[in-house]
């Protein structure tokens, strides 16, 4: 059934951006670097403008006229991956990360549909009130086809009883399969490796989640990362991160 409560991407993209990419580490000298004990900074590709901000044909991430908002503060509710162009991920169930400004919503949403716009999952849940981020962990039994491009939609609902005042970010994913020389290579990388090797290879929803969970001895790489999308005025902020369970509606 097609979800009313998403506003589906039909054909190409409204926006499609295709930012040129800074040279990147190869992955024997990030591994010589990290083997020093120097201090390894990820390299990102450059980003175009708005990267991780709200993807939308109208509204600039509020739905309707945009003047009703539950979001408290300048900051923008955000994904802490590239929203400008498909992003590839090898897992079936991939984790999503939204960093979601002290608000006022009701609940928040998160929806995925397929081509067709069949809803392939749809999930409503509580968030707090403070900043943060939040991981949406899908349940195992999700599963994204390989090749298949899905759309995705974070809204946090400010009145349940007019969905056009939600705010929202969206994008779009498509599952891919590792190379032998990829798995290789991140067997026998350490985790800030293996989070470039990831990078460069545009699986930024694995480089995000690998990152977030090494952040506590990276401070410097998620602040890099958060800087990276957009969020420079929090970036030094200690982030807490709220899990949203794998409960399916």
């Amino acid at each position: 059934m097609r979800s009313p409560k998403l506003i589906h991407l039909i054909g190409i993209l409204a926006v499609v951006l295709s930012p040129a990419l800074v040279t990147l580490s190869g992955f024997s000298s990030v591994r010589a670097q990290s083997q020093r004990g120097e201090l390894l900074a990820l390299n990102f590709p450059a980003a175009p403008r708005n990267m991780g901000g709200p993807r939308s044909t109208a509204g600039g991430g509020v739905r309707g006229n945009g003047n009703a908002s539950c979001i408290e503060g300048e900051s923008p509710l955000t994904a802490l991956i590239p929203t400008h162009d498909i992003v590839k991920t090898v897992k079936p169930n991939p984790e999503f990360f939204m960093y979601v400004p002290k608000n006022s919503a009701d609940s928040g949403e998160f929806v995925i549909v397929d081509g067709n716009g069949n809803d392939v999952y749809l999930s409503t849940f509580e968030l707090s009130e403070a900043p943060g981020v939040v991981k949406v962990s899908l349940p195992a039994n999700t599963d994204l086809e390989i090749g298949q491009v899905y759309d995705w939609q974070f809204s946090l609902i400010c009145d349940p009883s007019d969905r056009q005042a939600d705010v929202f970010v969206q994008g779009q994913i498509q599952p891919t399969q590792l190379t032998e020389e990829m798995q290789t290579q991140l067997d026998q990388a350490q985790p800030l490796d293996q989070v470039q090797l990831y990078v460069n290879e545009s699986l930024w929803n694995e480089a995000v989640s690998l990152l977030a969970q090494v952040r506590n001895s990276n401070p410097t790489e998620w602040q890099g990362l958060l800087k990276y999308v957009g969020l420079e005025s929090i970036a030094s902020e200690p982030l807490p991160i709220q899990t949203i369970g794998t409960s399916q509606n």
